[in-house]
């Protein structure tokens, strides 16, 4: 099939280029090819026909394409080309069959060229192309020896129907229309039911869908606004007047209704069906009551039918959510247009607007009055802002307060003291957490069967990520317009100690929920406490700002304590560092000093992750002369695990004297923690490995492997495979370093921690290049700084433009090459890098050699090696290698 579609583009390609055509566009397997005049149009349409019936397909058979020309004046941009003639076009080429080339009508009297006289012109009619008001002609171009007799067109004015319609641009929503075709069309199911909150776009999507596979009903399809009806009674009658019947006096209007469909192939689409709970019965009656007949509803609820298929309508993308706002707003105000800076803002806006298009809708009506950043600070007011006065609207769908608050009526009690309580939540929550924080709405009420009425009724939605994890607990979502609209409701009808309560259970909950994954991050259960937390990261916030505007600082503290590792692990040191400092400022509140201690170290750890060595130390040194003064177990595991970090700073400084008192004094403290003991032996393998101690570095890096495996502690079992891979490097074991990085690598992925795997990557860049694969080494190094640039994590950073300078010297790019190294020096100084600085000097050194600047390269080379006698850090067999060159031509 491969061969065959390449073959179908080639020739189609070759019948453009041939004629002055210009594909401008292809969509899946459709080409749109502009041409500069009619008669080029034609040529390459007739020859593009006959070379694809002319074509030998083999197995596939013979591939029939559909082909329309229509003319017309457009515009182009960006090599693109924008108008009504591009709709028409597509709306016609929709109309053919496989095969058949289709010329607009009113192109016929512009084709007077001699060589066209003798083409087969079949005039099909007048068609109401879908979205067109006035039917237009059709011709159809037919050539002596290919096929002539085709289906009738796939146009609105070949079947029956009374679709509403469409009197603005449709946009997006191409997966759910094929999802709906495929249920209705492929799969032959009765009854397929669009379900979503109001304003969802149900309503216009179902349309859209039906007026696509109207040529698929012979027998029509026939459309009833169940929300304009008074009486349920009234839907069997509407129907029936809408298919040209008339009432019988004898017989029901559903007894009609099934003899009409008895064995048509006919579909209903039914718009509201919420609007009346008896409705489904009636869809009931005519289901069962007919052979062929199928109904597609839109319905703000389920309607509870053993033959139903629901197609939950999610939010638009964020790319058509910027359409749909960009055309709404042009039919409001018509020279309304986006700039390089408007652009950012109005994504913003789309995703305050959640992709909802009602919400899009208004939002873009208001650009009459707003320019786009009042319309963004404006949105903090949605209810008021997102309204309209069109008299054309259904009232329900004027304001986006309204089209929530007809919902919400239709909820029992019990459903509307849940929904309300609910809004407490930010971002999703399990039925755990909903059941912990609401409780029993009444006695013998079933919460979870709430939870989910809730949800069949469109006001919850499932979790995104429920779709594509099925196996895990079931999570739900407020849209931030429902919570709002929830919280308001609350504040309205529930007394300040019930509200102040449901706040305290939610604050609750989060603070054991965070304290109890903190403790699994250290053993078997990483995995799955990160993915826990970062669930729940929204409610975890929310929590946070709760506590400190309370007051409860200590709370507040404890919380930012247990996360520190959590926000290590997945690289959100910012978010880390912002919360830390905001307690700090306020740290006069903290009356406990072993929580101050402990937050004192946290910043630390968050600082010295951050790059931020300066202030990280003084961090760190108060911690260590807080805690120092308790004797408490929990203050002297504060006190070693302070030291500990400290040691860790002086080694990336090259002081390696400092590192080692800062280990010993660690050690010297008492505690019964093994797992510190052990991340003090890495750290000191560490300092054994820089010194050339390989032989006792790999000692002491089995060991905690050994150690970390047994406690199923993955996080620190991958840093322990990284100390091995490159202990085995400098011994020369490239293939067990090779081994040994990779499994580092993969269990940072795995875990979810880009910061580490980045570097466990930069590990494998570095020994690539070692090992004569520069190709693969730079691919490592580029992966690695697609994850560490934006997180401005320096570092890595460095490390990688330093091997990527590496390479740039063996390739003899010099000026790539100085240009890396100055970028690495310059960010080792910033930060205090001092092994980086001198690896930096080194190779500005060797560049400045190679290129003759023999002056510049003595300079660095000096500094260099002046900074490393400074440090007590000598050079490596591969840094000595490399530098070869440099160090054998100075003068003895």
């Amino acid at each position: 099939m491969q061969t065959a579609l390449a073959r179908h583009d080639s020739l189609l390609r070759e019948a453009a280029a041939a004629n002055e055509g210009r594909v401008f566009k292809t969509i899946g397997d459709a080409f749109c090819i502009a041409f500069p005049t009619l008669a080029d149009a034609l040529r390459g349409a007739l020859q593009a026909h006959q070379a694809l019936y002319a074509q030998d397909w083999g197995q596939v058979g013979t591939v029939r394409v559909r082909l329309a020309i229509h003319g017309g004046t457009v515009q182009e941009r960006d090599g693109d080309y924008f108008g009504t003639p591009l709709n028409r076009v597509a709306r016609l080429r929709d109309a053919g069959h496989g095969g058949q080339l289709l010329i607009s009508g009113h192109l016929r009297p512009q084709v007077t060229e001699p060589e066209f006289e003798t083409l087969q012109w079949l005039d099909l009619g007048n068609h109401r192309l879908r979205g067109l008001e006035e039917p237009e002609p059709i011709f159809q171009l037919a050539l002596p020896g290919l096929p002539t007799e085709f289906p009738p067109l796939k146009t609105e004015s070949a079947h029956p129907h009374n679709l509403p319609s469409e009197t603005t641009s449709f946009v997006g929503r191409r997966p759910d229309i094929i999802q709906i075709r495929n249920l209705l069309i492929e799969k032959k199911a009765r009854l397929v039911t669009l379900t979503g909150l109001g304003g969802s776009g149900k309503s216009r999507l179902a349309i859209r869908a039906a007026s696509d596979i109207l040529w698929r009903y012979p027998d029509g399809i026939w459309y009833v606004d169940a929300v304009s009806l008074s009486h349920v009674e009234e839907f069997s009658s509407t129907l029936l007047h809408a298919c040209g019947l008339t009432e019988d006096s004898k017989k029901t209007a559903l007894q009609q209704l099934c003899e009409r469909f008895k064995s048509s192939k006919a579909l209903i689409l039914v718009d509201g069906a919420e609007r009346f709970e008896e409705l489904a019965d009636d869809i009931a009656v005519l289901l069962k009551g007919t052979e062929h007949l199928q109904v597609l509803a839109t319905s703000r609820s389920v309607l509870y039918l053993s033959m139903e298929h629901e197609v939950g309508i999610e939010p638009l993308t964020l790319a058509e959510s910027r359409e749909l706002f960009v055309e709404r707003a042009q039919q409001a105000r018509p020279e309304f247009s986006l700039t390089t800076e408007t652009e950012p803002i109005l994504d913003t806006l789309c995703q305050t607007l959640e992709g909802v298009p009602l919400s899009i809708e208004l939002a873009a009506a208001q650009v009459r009055l707003h320019a786009l950043p009042e319309l963004l600070d404006a949105l903090s007011k949605r209810f008021e802002l997102l309204a309209t006065r069109l008299r054309d609207i259904h009232p329900r769908h004027r304001s986006l307060r309204s089209t929530i608050d007809w919902s919400y009526q239709s909820l029992t009690p019990e459903e509307q003291a849940l929904f309300r309580s609910l809004s407490c939540f930010a971002g999703s929550f399990s039925t755990e957490a909903a059941t912990a924080v609401c409780g029993p709405l009444t006695p013998g009420s079933s919460l979870t069967e709430t939870l989910g009425r809730l949800r069949d009724k469109s006001l919850l939605r499932l979790a995104a990520a429920q779709h594509s994890t099925p196996t895990e607990p079931v999570r739900y979502l407020l849209q931030d317009s429902l919570r709002e609209f929830g919280a308001d409701a609350l504040r309205e009808t529930e007394p300040p100690p019930q509200q102040e309560l449901l706040f305290s259970r939610h604050s609750q909950y989060y603070q054991s929920l965070v304290q109890e994954r903190a403790q699994e991050l250290r053993g078997a259960g990483q995995r799955a406490a990160l993915s826990a937390l970062e669930r729940d990261a929204a409610n975890i916030r929310a929590v946070q700002e709760r506590l400190l505007s309370t007051g409860e600082v200590g709370d507040a503290a404890r919380l930012a304590i247990h996360l520190w590792r959590f926000w290590e692990i997945r690289g959100w040191l910012r978010e880390g560092r912002a919360q830390v400092q905001r307690l700090l400022q306020r740290e006069s509140a903290l009356d406990d000093p072993l929580t101050l201690a402990e937050l004192l170290l946290t910043a630390g750890r968050l600082e010295w992750n951050s790059a931020n060595a300066a202030k990280a130390i003084r961090y760190l040194e108060r911690s260590v002369a807080l805690s120092s003064q308790h004797p408490e177990p929990e203050s002297q595991l504060t006190q070693r695990t302070a030291l500990t970090v400290l040691g860790m700073i002086a080694y990336s400084r090259g002081d390696l004297l400092a590192s080692d008192q800062h280990y010993e004094a660690a050690l010297a403290v008492p505690s019964e923690d093994r797992s510190v003991s052990m991340a003090l032996k890495t750290n000191l393998g560490i300092n054994a490995m820089t010194r050339g101690e390989n032989d006792r570095a790999l000692q002491l890096f089995e060991e905690c492997l050994a150690y970390r495996q047994s406690v199923g502690d993955l996080v620190r079992e991958a840093h322990a495979w990284n100390c091995i891979g490159a202990t085995s490097a400098a011994l020369g074991q490239v293939e067990r370093a090779i081994a040994a990085f990779e499994t580092s690598h993969q269990m940072y992925e795995a875990l979810g921690d880009p910061v580490h795997a980045a570097h466990a990557q930069i590990n494998l860049g570095d020994l690539a290049g070692q090992s004569g694969d520069p190709a693969r080494a730079q691919q490592h190094f580029e992966g690695a700084l697609v994850v560490l640039r934006p997180l401005e994590e320096w570092r890595g950073i460095t490390a990688c433009q330093l091997g990527r300078a590496v390479l740039a010297l063996q390739q003899e790019e010099l000026a790539v090459a100085q240009a890396l190294a100055q970028e690495a020096l310059q960010i080792s100084q910033q930060n205090g890098y001092q092994e980086s600085v001198a690896q930096a000097q080194e190779l500005l050194a060797l560049a400045a050699f190679f290129t003759g600047q023999h002056d510049a390269a003595r300079d660095n080379l000096q500094s260099a090696e002046a900074l490393r006698d400074d440090i007590q850090l000598p050079r490596s067999s591969a840094q000595e290698q490399l530098l070869a060159p440099l160090l054998q031509s100075r003068t003895p």
